[in-house]
């Protein structure tokens, strides 16, 4: 496996091979991408929710079942592995080890452990937790069977309300061509996506080489019907010759590089 940088991300997004939503693009680091915290967290202890005015409160020598904000999605050819963030873990939440499976859909539900006598607090929409994404040297033959967000195994570990049921199984979570209509949706994607358009092809350019190709075309052509002392066979040869090397090729580099 080998580990995709920045770049990676960005064109495996743009390619629709990772699917995040809501898509932030500050959350793209140099080799990770950063994942918020949502309002549905609970005590592994008290399987009850740990949520007070707007933050998540882990209380001493218990762990917080705390679901990612983002749903996401992967190819078959791109895994995943979360890391914990130093803000984390230097107040005493415990390091994080577990893994994205390929063709994995939902929200990412972490476990952080509270190792000390205090309270972690955590505030929804931070960051807190970071995920590597990794290529496959092959694509992966093992199907996906885990329901979305691991929905079953969460009702089993912490008492989930009718509303907590209700968000987590609503239907696009369970469809990566849903996800992908959300994630285009979003001006970070649509900003992304022009940024990576392909600056050497527009309209412009591609009208600006027929109409030049269409020059040279005639030229050629007028050239084998032309009378060799003629004006106009002289301008023909030129135009192909000495004039399109020396005169015409920095002309056509200024105005292409202009063009949109």
């Amino acid at each position: 496996m080998s580990v995709l940088s920045n770049v990676d991300v960005e064109k495996e997004i743009l390619a629709g091979n990772i699917r995040i939503f809501p898509f932030d693009h500050s959350n793209i680091k140099s080799s990770s991408y950063n994942l918020t915290a949502s309002k549905y967290a609970w005590s592994l202890k008290t399987k009850g929710k740990i949520v007070k005015d707007k933050k998540i409160i882990i209380p001493p020598h218990d762990t917080g079942i705390i679901a990612t904000k983002e749903v996401i999605w992967v190819s078959k050819k791109i895994c995943g592995t979360y890391h914990s963030k130093v803000s984390v873990v230097s107040k005493g939440g415990g390091h994080i080890g577990t893994t994205l499976d390929s063709e994995w859909i939902g929200h990412s539900i972490i476990a952080i452990h509270n190792h000390t006598k205090d309270d972690i607090v955590i505030d929804i929409d931070d960051t807190f937790i970071s995920i590597m994404f990794h290529y496959l040297h092959k694509p992966t033959t093992v199907e996906q069977h885990n329901s979305a967000s691991q929905y079953s195994l969460l009702s089993n570990l912490v008492n989930l309300t009718d509303d907590d049921e209700k968000y987590f199984d609503e239907s696009w979570k369970n469809q990566s061509n849903e996800v992908l209509k959300k994630v285009k949706s979003e001006k970070d994607f649509i900003a992304l996506s022009e940024k990576n358009k392909n600056p050497y092809v527009s309209t412009g350019k591609i009208v600006f080489f027929a109409i030049f190709g269409l020059i040279i075309i005639c030229s050629l052509y007028f050239q084998t019907q032309l009378d060799k002392e003629s004006f106009l066979y002289t301008l023909t040869t030129w135009t192909t010759g000495v004039g399109f090397s020396g005169v015409l090729v920095p002309i056509i580099h200024s105005i292409y590089t202009n063009l949109k």
